[in-house]
């Protein structure tokens, strides 16, 4: 996981009852959420949002706004209504990596009746750890300086004699572990008394999608959608081909932990398959990778028993589509009332060389879900790789020898959907657990996963 890192800050623009357009900061990369400030003296003015900007606090002299960085987008342009001569106008621009277009806790305001400091809203804790917190100033009156809240940066101390003098502050902090703010006051060095307004805020880390190839047969995904809060919604979609699928068990209308897996065991072979995560809106996407079905054969699988078998097709002749339909014969005409084609059945011809090939087949079509099975190939080929339900088998000698173990296998077989979205595919069990620790101590397992999202995403 990659944690919120600051940016920088651009130079504070200013001006007297003026537009102003303070410059970006440097060092900016496509993805980084950018939060700009623009303030007017007088409180009975207001300021437009600049195009493609997202309003995060509207309070009327005092405008903030965020967007993530674009290569070469202009500095924001902020225009002011209601002004007067001598209404000084400041703006400024701040960046950082990894956060998220999103406010978790607040903002939370407070408008301050004239005094040397400046007073904070009532403190709070953000409600998650990673995340990032503000908290920014404005006075109508050019101090000398202001000192940084207990804990935090300050990034912009920045008084203005442009028109009759106004003064902001800005700092930040990054919340590893969620800790309450401070309290404040923001001790005003230099100035007058004056009114003043202050604004907190919490803004969250981005989510995290990572995909973790497990070498199982058929070769299957573990997919973390990980820095959640506690009630987000999530859903998380396999994407082939430009068409979106939801992994098995994949949505939550409110997630009960920070991290969200989910085993995708439906994966197709030989072509580019990538993933998305949406998550409160916004979507975290992986790249395509191409995997492969060790083996070079056929899979037939249960992806919600965990069951398979590697197998070959010897024979799928035809595909016959048998549409619901009834015949009348009136008035010596024939009339057909019939509905859609639907999806079509057939008669699958497998091949297997053993005895234990044999029985690992039969495991998987006794005790399929549903009595629903998937079959891939390799390739990833239109036409075969499906879900069927199986109606009947028949198994046969591949020759009359008695030694020889090998069987042809005939299916009959109608293609359906899969199993119902709602079963999870199924991963480890604690008997895996087991096995894999005999004779040791929890010790030893925490030895080797420090976390339990480490552990969910091993391998035994």
């Amino acid at each position: 996981m990659t944690a919120i890192t600051y940016v920088g800050v651009g130079a504070v623009a200013a001006g007297n009852n003026a537009t102003v357009a303070p410059a970006l900061p440097a060092g900016l990369a496509a993805g980084d959420l950018m939060v700009a400030v623009a303030t007017i003296r007088n409180t009975a003015a207001t300021i437009a949002t600049p195009a493609g900007w997202l309003p995060v606090v509207s309070g009327g002299n005092v405008l903030i706004v965020a967007r993530y960085y674009v290569a070469a987008d202009p500095a924001p342009s902020f225009v002011f209504s209601g002004g007067a001569a001598g209404d000084t106008t400041q703006g400024v621009v701040a960046a950082w990596r990894t956060a998220v277009l999103s406010v978790n806790d607040g903002p939370f305001a407070i408008t301050n009746a004239s005094a040397a400091n400046v007073t904070l809203p009532a403190t709070f804790t953000p409600g998650r750890d990673n995340g990032l917190s503000l908290v920014f100033a404005w006075k109508q009156s050019a101090w000398t300086s202001v000192a940084a809240l207990a804990g935090m940066t300050e990034i912009v101390d920045s008084p203005s004699v442009l028109g009759s003098g106004a003064s902001i502050a800005l700092d930040y902090r990054i919340d590893t572990t969620a800790t309450a703010l401070p309290a404040g006051p923001i001790v005003v060095t230099g100035g007058v008394s004056a009114v003043s307004k202050a604004y907190t805020l919490s803004i969250g880390q981005l989510a995290f999608i990572t995909v973790t190839p497990q070498a199982t047969y058929p070769p299957r995904n573990l997919i973390s959608v990980t820095n959640l809060v506690i009630g987000d919604t999530v859903e998380i979609y396999r994407v082939v081909s430009g068409q979106r699928t939801l992994v098995r068990a994949g949505s939550s209308a409110g997630v009960t932990d920070p991290s969200f897996l989910r085993l995708d065991a439906e994966i197709p072979f030989g072509i580019p398959v990538s993933y998305v995560a949406v998550v409160e809106g916004v979507e975290y996407a992986t790249s395509g990778v191409t995997y492969t079905l060790t083996g070079g054969k056929v899979a037939v699988t249960d992806a919600v028993t965990g069951l398979a078998a590697e197998t070959v097709i010897m024979a799928w002749p035809s595909l016959e589509y048998s549409p619901q339909s009834s015949t009348f014969r009136a008035g010596g005409r024939n009339i057909v009332v019939r509905g859609e084609m639907g999806d079509p059945s057939g008669t699958i011809e497998l091949y297997v060389e053993t005895t234990s090939s044999l029985e690992n087949l039969t495991s998987v079509l006794e005790s399929a879900t549903e009595g629903i099975v998937q079959i891939r190939q390799p390739g990833g080929y239109d036409g075969i790789d499906s879900y069927q339900a199986i109606v009947g088998a028949n198994v046969r000698r591949f020759s009359q020898d008695g030694s020889d173990q090998r069987r042809l296998v005939e299916l009959e077989a109608v293609e359906v959907e899969s199993w119902a979205p709602a079963l999870e595919a199924a991963g480890f069990t604690y008997a895996d657990l087991e096995a894999a620790y005999v004779g040791l101590t929890y010790a030893n397992l925490a030895g080797d996963y420090a976390t339990y999202l480490a552990l969910a995403q091993a391998e035994f």
